[in-house]
């Protein structure tokens, strides 16, 4: 079985449809317009800089790195499950990658990519 990856990158786009949360691009965010084989080059440059991170350090510091960046780590927040609006807080990413979340009600449960969605 194989696997498809990519990476999605607005460089100089300024106009969106409206999404939620709100698209933007780094033209946006810098108001310069990018050069987007530069762009590129840094992107697969810093890939391969954290591919080499990844083979020369352990696990623990690794999931360390990667909770730091965790968006809404320890805040509570309101989640889509289904077709139910729930309240909860993610405190852990699993060995296996499935995002751990208390929820307010008590319960804990992981779920694997695409099971929820947040609630913007």
């Amino acid at each position: 079985m194989g696997s498809v990856m990519g990476i999605g990158i607005n460089v100089n786009q300024t106009h969106f449809l409206p999404y939620t949360p709100p698209a933007t691009s780094l033209h946006l965010i810098t108001g310069v317009q990018h050069k987007t084989l530069d762009i590129a080059a840094n992107v697969v440059g810093k890939i391969k800089e954290l591919y080499d991170y990844f083979l020369h350090n352990n696990r623990a510091e690794i999931k360390k790195m990667y909770m730091s960046k965790l968006y809404r780590l320890n805040t509570p927040s309101m989640f889509y499950l289904k077709d139910e609006l729930l309240i909860g807080t993610i405190y852990d990413v699993n060995d296996f990658g499935l995002l751990c979340i208390n929820f307010e009600n008590g319960n804990q449960h992981v779920f694997a990519p695409k099971e929820l969605k947040y609630y913007y």
